[in-house]
């Protein structure tokens, strides 16, 4: 099982641009209109996404789950995390800053003038996550940020649970 948070996703009032907001006094990154902080919207999303990155990667063994669905623009941006992060540890480039700016080029799609944004959008969102990998790491910075988003032992899903109440007390012939 993946995890997915509750849906994020902002349009710009201005110019319908599709955002993230990942950080307070935040401006939209295609008009540049501030985004007043209003508790309803400014959601905590790099918090959720290294705490879904963490459980992920000791369940899976990688920070991408096997599946991972993509219905909203906040699961866009976590899978493009995913995959960036996944790509530091297996490769270990000398520049990761420079590697993931070049990489966001590469793996960011645009359908038109009006998407050309969104490039710099998970760039600034990936590169604000590369500055706490590499102060404190992904653990660390929940710990000392957000305690109660960190848990050593994975939690049991109500799948885990069925299965193991139900199919491992089957006696094997």
């Amino acid at each position: 099982m993946s995890i997915h948070p509750e849906r994020k996703d902002i349009t710009c009032k201005k110019c319908e641009a599709l955002f993230v907001i990942f950080k307070k006094d935040f401006n939209c990154p295609n008009c540049g209109r501030l985004i007043p902080n209003n508790p309803k919207i400014n959601m905590d999303f790099i918090p959720d996404t290294i705490g879904a990155m963490l459980y992920h990667k000791k369940r899976y063994g990688n920070y991408r789950p096997d599946g991972w669905y993509i219905g909203s623009m906040t699961e866009h941006l976590m899978g493009f995390a995913f995959d960036a992060f996944d790509l530091i540890e297996n490769k270990n480039p000398k520049n990761p800053k420079k590697y993931l700016k070049n990489w966001v080029n590469k793996v960011v799609k645009i359908r038109n003038k009006k998407e050309k944004y969104l490039i710099k959008h998970v760039e600034d969102v990936i590169l604000e996550m590369l500055k706490i990998y590499q102060d404190s790491g992904f653990e660390k910075y929940l710990e000392n940020k957000y305690p109660d988003r960190i848990n050593n032992e994975i939690k049991l899903t109500l799948w885990d649970k069925i299965k193991k109440r139900f199919f491992f007390k089957i006696p094997m012939p």
